[in-house]
């Protein structure tokens, strides 16, 4: 699945192009599925099939925002049209998805060097054989990322143009965005904390949550829910953000199969941090 699927790398030399292109295409291309690298967070929250204690899951979220706030270092968007077209890149008419390449920074804002154990991080879980020092060098300054893509989800919403944002197990992937754009911390309620998702991406879908993960060999990773609706990866390891991003594309995709209505049943939901009872009273849909 998705083996010629070309993946654009975006650092700092070329990121002003790239976003550009994005932009002149998005309203061609308006679901978008999203994921991050965050350095030492492999797991997502919840880890396993549960949706757990929600109060307690976002604690755990907030907690890794605080710990690991400047060490998000890739983000991975995919894109397709309502007919499951996907964009294409113009040197070689291959159906393409983006992986920007983050700069990990220190409490001043500047540049940092990896540790051992965070280099380790990057070759086990991020795509290209990237290195601290090239990320360091060549990498997009989160904070820049984070506010222009905050910046563009504001703008369309203004210009009501409907996009879908697609995650898996989302939580991860929100916290470490927004705790790029807002200085001074996630809020403390996990109620506040999804109004503020929701200002930013009003129409969500967490494939957790849309698709469940109950089922053989599910174990509540991308991969297991995967198994669980019989689609698999293609060949390329290790599978970075962009790769994910694909991937839950790719399962949103199938969604069409299922019964009429499963699309008003979970939007907007993160899997373990909203209940199923507040996605049935659509708690923070327009």
């Amino acid at each position: 699945m998705g083996s010629n699927v070309l993946i654009r790398q975006v650092w700092k030399h070329n990121y002003e192009e790239e976003m550009k292109a994005i932009r002149g295409f998005l309203c061609l291309f308006p679901i978008v599925s999203f994921s991050t690298r965050v350095l030492l967070c492999p797991d997502r929250v919840p880890a396993s099939t549960d949706w757990g204690d929600i109060d307690a899951n976002y604690a755990t979220l907030r907690q890794m925002a605080d710990n690991n706030k400047n060490n998000m270092v890739q983000v991975g968007l995919a894109f397709s049209s309502k007919r499951k077209e996907m964009p294409t890149c113009p040197e070689t008419w291959q159906p393409c998805v983006w992986e920007f390449n983050l700069m990990p920074v220190d409490n001043g804002g500047n540049g940092r060097d990896l540790s051992e154990e965070e280099e380790q991080f990057l070759q086990k879980y991020c795509t290209g054989g990237i290195s601290g020092r090239k990320l360091r060098s060549e990498g997009i300054h989160p904070r820049l990322f984070a506010t222009d893509l905050s910046g563009l989800c504001t703008s369309l919403t203004s210009h009501k143009i409907d996009i879908c944002w697609v995650v898996f197990k989302g939580g991860l992937d929100f916290v470490a965005l927004l705790s790029q754009k807002v200085q001074t911390g996630l809020p403390t309620e996990r109620e506040a904390f999804l109004r503020m998702v929701a200002s930013y991406f009003p129409a969500l879908y967490d494939m957790a949550a849309l698709l469940g993960l109950k089922g053989e060999g599910n174990d509540g990773t991308l991969e297991g829910l995967a198994r669980s609706v019989l689609l698999e990866r293609d060949g390329r390891e290790p599978h970075g953000a962009a790769c994910d991003s694909l991937f839950a594309l790719h399962m949103f995709m199938m969604t069409e199969g299922l019964p009429a209505g499963w699309a008003e049943k979970k939007p907007g939901v993160l899997f373990g941090v909203t209940s199923e009872e507040e996605a049935a009273s659509a708690l923070f849909l327009r």
